[in-house]
């Protein structure tokens, strides 16, 4: 069995507010520190265990205002889009 993962968006999850990311057989995510690389990587964790991907539990998902406070009341989105075996 082949899984490919083909999209990923997130919502109100840490730090990106809205973002989508087609994504394809090989995919390399690269960036400066800061710029969301293990964010995109937990989100993935948490969307299929429940988890971050240190293994920890997801407590600091939540959105941030500028004072670095979570924000509740606000839905957390995370839907990844895959295909299996073509």
């Amino acid at each position: 069995m082949k899984i490919v993962f083909t999209k990923i968006e997130l919502h109100n999850f840490c730090g990106i507010k809205d973002a989508e990311y087609d994504l394809f057989d090989r995919t390399i995510i690269k960036g400066v520190n800061q710029s969301g690389k293990t964010t995109i990587k937990n989100a993935v964790y948490w969307t299929l265990f429940n988890k971050l991907a240190d293994g920890s539990s997801p407590d600091g998902i939540r959105p941030h205002d500028a004072d670095g406070k979570d924000i509740d009341l606000t839905d957390i989105v995370v839907s990844l889009t895959m295909d299996i075996d073509g």
